[in-house]
């Protein structure tokens, strides 16, 4: 969902008002994120909680995009081409 805004870590971090690092981390599952966090991230996106919750971003992303897609490990990358 942060890519689709085009938001960085950094922004999002500062509204949750963590570090950048502890962002990363919940963003690539390394630590889980609690019910109150996943509610300030449901007010950050403007989006129902339960979107968040059910929703599969992966393929939201290459719905979103209808360019060339391809995906490392760690994230989707997004390529123009």
């Amino acid at each position: 969902m942060r890519l689709l805004r085009d938001k960085t870590a950094k922004e999002i971090a500062a509204y949750l008002n963590i570090t950048t690092q502890a962002y990363g981390n919940m963003e690539r599952g390394k630590s889980d994120i609690c019910i109150s966090r996943l509610i300030e991230l449901a007010k950050f996106f403007e989006e129902p909680l339960v979107k968040i919750l059910s929703e599969d971003h992966y393929t939201a992303i290459i719905k979103f995009d209808h360019t060339e897609m391809f995906a490392s490990s760690a994230m989707l990358d997004k390529r123009i081409g």
